[in-house]
């Protein structure tokens, strides 16, 4: 009777899963992510000099207006963003025109 040798079932590599990082604010400045209709993180507390970049993370468009008028934004497209430094101490309030109920702060300090 002729004998069969054993099969061992095949061993499977793990999945290989591309990981793409969510891009990070450089050295020194400070990320705030637009996602679900608000801004995240709220409030920020910075230091004078110190750069804010705002990123929509929404499929819906977005803007980060100031309501002092010293920052604008203008329409933030799903992915792109907005850039601020702030030169001044103080504390800075803003919205999304398309949505008035989205409020930030920028606290600025010296």
């Amino acid at each position: 009777m002729p004998t069969t040798p054993p099969t061992t079932a095949p061993t499977l590599a793990p999945p290989i899963v591309a990981l793409t990082p969510a891009p990070t604010a450089e050295s020194g400045a400070i990320a705030v992510d637009i996602i679900g209709f608000v801004y995240e993180p709220n409030p920020v507390v910075i230091r004078v000099g110190t750069t804010v970049i705002w990123t929509n993370r929404d499929t819906t468009v977005h803007t980060v207006t100031a309501e002092d008028a010293s920052f604008e934004s203008g329409l933030l497209t799903l992915g792109a963003t907005f850039r601020f430094t702030f030169t001044q101490p103080g504390e800075f309030s803003y919205i999304c025109t398309r949505h008035p109920a989205m409020v930030g702060i920028v606290q600025v300090t010296p």
